[in-house]
């Protein structure tokens, strides 16, 4: 069978990928995830198989529109070793190839291929409702609304009734953020077709998404934001709570104006942010008292790869050698015992002056592809300047634990 591979990236450009156009809509964002973390998409038939010293190479009926380091699932072949998940390497539009331990020779039987999901399982369903769990680890609940026009409203549980409504430990609990964190759906226009990425493991999952981004992935004016949920790397042993939820603490029904994004800036990484991340315990593990905490990076890169002038951060590339430089890991701290919890999976910083013409690229740190998306935008609402229009970079090539 194929090798699982933990790390996977998804964006709103690939081939068969869920399109944000009218995202006012509800459930649009529930089939983003069930696209990405559940089902796949974009199935293609394969006409032929064919191993040669230990790479195999599929051939499509027509343009498969797959990408190179992305994961795609294999059905349907004999010998049945060659079905599963195999990371492949584009060659042309209607091949691809991956690398196996099968013997050389042709596969025969009725073959498809499809990019495959994370591999979460969608436990309960309900109408633009759906709880998502995680593969492996934890496996706590994430129940995420998606009813409102203008916002997704997101909850976790440590364990879920049947109904898929409520449970036990929540995180954030009703009196730290009465509907969970949240997501704006869009700003200004209901009908802006927005850029996203989706990347993420079999324990968590992080969605980067402007919803005002009318112009293309170098616009830049109002708030890209960083969302996610799932289980982080934990420094706390044997730690029951390292689960967590990353959003917006700020919600209602006219949430359209491009700074309610920002969930005070999520992702913004500089300074004494807490607002909208929440752990389900703190470290010490104490029930009903979900702890928050911020993302700290690298103080060279207070902007995180931004636009905006700074003395002490590097220009693009490194002066000295040519290069791209990252800091590793991104941390997670809590708010009230101020302990370094966890880390950030897969989350690489820029230590650069400004890295948004990049945008999309995926670059080789350390023998890692690196995927470097926007990360934040913490302009004033409707300002027109590129302000701090930060970035990321997302190890996609594994494994993040």
């Amino acid at each position: 069978m194929g090798t699982i591979h933990d790390v996977r990236y998804f964006d709103s450009d690939m081939t068969g990928a869920p399109s944000t156009a009218g995202m006012a809509a509800a459930g649009r964002f529930l089939a983003i995830l069930d696209a990405c973390a559940v089902n796949g998409f974009n199935l293609k038939a394969v006409s032929s198989l064919n191993v040669a010293n230990g790479v195999a190479t599929a051939t499509t009926d027509g343009d498969h529109g797959f990408r190179d380091y992305t994961v795609i699932r294999l059905e349907g072949a004999t010998p049945s070793e060659l079905n599963g998940d195999w990371k492949v390497q584009v060659t042309a539009g209607n091949t691809f190839t991956f690398e196996t331990t099968a013997a050389d020779g042709t596969a025969t039987g009725t073959l498809s291929a499809k990019t495959a999901p994370l591999g979460w399982t969608k436990e309960f369903s309900a109408a633009n409702v759906g709880v998502y769990r995680p593969k492996t680890g934890l496996r706590h609940f994430f129940r995420v609304n998606d009813t409102n026009s203008a916002f997704v409203a997101i909850r976790g549980y440590e364990v879920m009734t049947a109904s898929g409504d409520a449970g036990t430990n929540p995180f954030p609990t009703a009196t730290q953020l009465s509907g969970g964190v949240g997501m704006s759906k869009y700003c200004n226009s209901t009908s802006y077709q927005q850029k996203w990425f989706l990347v993420g493991d079999d324990r968590c999952l992080f969605f980067v998404f402007c919803p005002d981004d009318h112009l293309g992935i170098q616009q830049s004016h109002a708030d890209w934001a960083i969302y996610g949920f799932g289980e982080a790397i934990s420094y706390t042993p044997n730690d029951l709570g390292a689960s967590f939820v990353i959003g917006s603490a700020v919600q209602s029904t006219t949430w359209t104006s491009a700074y309610q994004n920002g969930s005070c800036y999520p992702s913004y990484f500089g300074g004494d942010i807490y607002s909208g991340c929440y752990f389900s315990r703190p470290y010490s593990q104490e029930l009903g008292a979900p702890s928050r905490f911020r993302l700290a990076g690298s103080g060279v890169a207070h902007g995180w790869g931004s636009s905006s002038s700074a003395s002490g951060r590097t220009p693009v590339p490194n002066p000295a050698d040519l290069s791209l430089l990252f800091h590793h890991p991104v941390v997670m701290q809590e708010e009230i015992s101020k302990a370094v919890r966890a880390e950030m999976p897969g989350a690489y910083q820029p230590l650069h002056v400004s890295m948004v013409a990049r945008v999309g690229d995926v670059v080789e740190i350390n023998g890692r592809k690196i995927m470097i998306t926007h990360a934040y935008d913490n302009n004033s609402p409707g300002s027109s300047g590129t302000g701090k229009s930060g970035t990321m970079g997302w190890d996609i090539t594994g494994p993040w634990r």
